[in-house]
C-alpha cells in the first residue's frame, strides 16, 4: 500500500501533498497496529499470571484453613468437647465476611470435637459467603470427620444426626437444620488422611437473616453444632 502511494506521488505532481499525506497515516497506522499487537501480548500474559495467582490463592486458602483446625486443636488439647456438642463463637464477622467476598479467604473450620470421651473426632466449615448454590446469598455450614484416636475402635461408616443451629443473641429463636450421613459417601467412611471431604448446608441461613435477625452482635455469631442418635 505504501509502495502504490509513493508512484502515485511520484507520477501527479497536483496530488503530491495529498500523497504525502495519505504516506504519513499509512505510517501512523502500521505503528498503532504494531503498538495494539504488543498490548495483546502483554494482556494475555496479564490473563495467564492472574489465572496461575487464583490457583495459588486456592492453595494458600486450604492450607489456611487446615493450619487453623489443628492449631485450635493444639490449644484446646485439654478442653475439647466431649459430649457431642461444638459450641462455635466466631468473632470479627465482618472482616472475615469481606475475606470470603473478596476470595482472599472464603472459609475456616472450628476445633475438633468429639461424640463422646472415646468417640468420633470431628470439626465444622463455615463459609460466611457462602458455598455451591448458597454463595453471595447464604451462609454456609459443614460438618467433616477428623481422623482421630478411636477411629479402629468405632462403628464405620459414621452414623450419628449432625444438627447445626444458628443461636439468637437476644432471647429468639435459633436457626436450625440437621441432616443423617449418607452411608455411601465418602465422608462419613473412616478417615484415611488429617480430615475427610466436609458435607453439610449450603443453604443454612440466609445472609439477611443472619445480620438482621439478631443473631449478630458484637460483630460475632455462635454456632452449635450436636451430634448424636
Amino acid at each position: 500500500m505504501k509502495t502504490l502511494l509513493r508512484g502515485l506521488c511520484a507520477t501527479r505532481e497536483s496530488t503530491k501533498a495529498q500523497c504525502q499525506v495519505l504516506i504519513q497515516l499509512q505510517e501512523l497506522l502500521e505503528k498503532k497496529g504494531s503498538e495494539v499487537k504488543d498490548l495483546e501480548k502483554l494482556l494475555k500474559e496479564v490473563l495467564r499470571l492472574t489465572r496461575e495467582l487464583r490457583k495459588d490463592l486456592v492453595q494458600v486458602e486450604t492450607k489456611l484453613a487446615m493450619h487453623d483446625a489443628t492449631l485450635a486443636g493444639f490449644w484446646t488439647a485439654f478442653e475439647v468437647s466431649r459430649n457431642g456438642v461444638l459450641l462455635w463463637e466466631i468473632n470479627g464477622y465482618k472482616e472475615k465476611k469481606q475475606e470470603a467476598i473478596s476470595g482472599l479467604r472464603t472459609s475456616f473450620y472450628s476445633e475438633g470435637f468429639y461424640s463422646d470421651p472415646h468417640g468420633y473426632l470431628m470439626c465444622a466449615r463455615v463459609y460466611l459467603n457462602g458455598d455451591g448454590v448458597g454463595k453471595q446469598t447464604h451462609l454456609s455450614v459443614f460438618f467433616a470427620i477428623k481422623k482421630g484416636k478411636f477411629d479402629d475402635i468405632l462403628k464405620w461408616p459414621f452414623g450419628l444426626r449432625v444438627q447445626f443451629s444458628l443461636l439468637h443473641q437476644n432471647g429468639g429463636d435459633p436457626l436450625t437444620d440437621a441432616f443423617r450421613p449418607d452411608p455411601n459417601s465418602s465422608s462419613f467412611k473412616k478417615p484415611t488422611r488429617e480430615s475427610n471431604i466436609a458435607s453439610g448446608c449450603p443453604l443454612f441461613a440466609s445472609q439477611q437473616d443472619v445480620e438482621n435477625g439478631g443473631y449478630l452482635k458484637n460483630d460475632k455469631i455462635w454456632i452449635k453444632v450436636t451430634v448424636g442418635q
